[in-house]
């Protein structure tokens, strides 16, 4: 009884341990060197205005270079500095818009 008591109790030990090593892993933020070139896809964008505010937050980014395309929804996004993904997803996001994802189309070491 005992023994199988303690079994249980290590069952839901190790379970916790991996759920809170999973998060972790999922909350780690990536790093995209200097020399990467990026496909970021964005949601909410309908107009001009909407793709200049976004083309504006990304490049008051230091180290982005970004071009947006409104009609593709996405921005095509040169890195001269390391950056997280974090920092493009708030840039985009304080403007009311998403990233919905983040394609690397060209790594640093490429080059």
């Amino acid at each position: 009884m005992v023994s199988a008591l303690i079994f249980i109790v290590f069952v839901l030990i190790a379970a916790a341990l991996i759920i809170i090593w999973v998060k972790r892993q999922n909350s780690a933020p990536d790093t995209y060197p200097a020399g990467s070139v990026l496909t970021l896809h964005i949601t909410g964008m309908h107009c001009e205005k909407c793709s200049a505010s976004v083309m504006q937050a990304l490049n008051a980014v230091n180290g982005v270079h970004a071009e947006v395309d409104l009609k593709n929804n996405c921005a095509a996004v040169k890195l001269s500095e390391s950056v997280f993904s974090k920092t493009l997803k708030e840039a985009v996001g304080e403007r009311g818009f998403k990233v919905s994802s983040i394609q690397v189309k060209q790594k640093a070491d490429a080059q």
